[in-house]
């Protein structure tokens, strides 16, 4: 068994194990404001991930408040990632030459 970690260690290297906190949260916008690319607090959510009783991760979700926000990093001491702050960029399906616009006169 030794010389079967050996080589294991010998050719892959030393894994780290990957740390999380117990307690995390993210806030990131909604899927519809996404998906219609509307950026507002209203349109936030708080996913906080914890470890349940059985050691497994669960997700609640909460309405975005900068006093939540606040609550979670100073009161109960949890990590906060917010993802809103990053530039976000919606993908470009097709462009448009002015060729093929096509102007419609009202009379």
């Amino acid at each position: 068994m030794k010389i079967v970690e050996f080589l294991k260690q010998w050719f892959y290297g030393s894994e780290d194990p990957l740390s999380y906190p117990n307690d995390f949260a993210i806030v990131d916008f909604s899927r519809i404001s996404l998906r219609l690319g509307v950026k507002d607090d209203r349109n936030k959510v708080i996913l906080r991930y914890f470890v349940n009783r059985f050691g497994n991760f669960e997700l609640k979700k909460y309405r975005y408040s900068e006093e939540r926000v606040h609550l979670l990093k100073e009161v109960h001491k949890i990590p906060v990632f917010d993802k809103t702050k990053l530039d976000l960029r919606f993908p470009v399906y097709s462009r448009i030459s002015p060729g093929e616009a096509k102007f419609i006169i009202a009379r």
